[in-house]
């Protein structure tokens, strides 16, 4: 009596390991985009917010010796 040769697979080829790990690979690289534009909005907001705390003290000064100010703004291009 013959029996069937039945493989059982154990373990994984390396296109599936290849696939998973491309996978990965673009997961991580959009998940690190999305970090940095977090990062980059949280340093935006925090400077937003020294600035309106430096305009709030100037106004605070100028109403307290009852004076004007006058403030320059200078663009920088980088």
């Amino acid at each position: 009596m013959k029996t069937a040769y039945k493989s059982k697979q154990r373990g994984m080829s390396l296109i599936e390991i290849l696939v998973v790990v491309m996978l990965m690979g673009i997961s991580s690289l959009w998940g690190l985009r999305g970090w940095q534009d977090y990062q980059q909005a949280l340093r935006l907001e925090q400077n937003a917010q020294r600035l309106r705390l430096y305009l709030v003290g100037l106004q605070a000064q100028a109403n307290a010796y009852n004076r004007s100010i006058i403030i320059w703004a200078i663009a920088g291009i980088q």
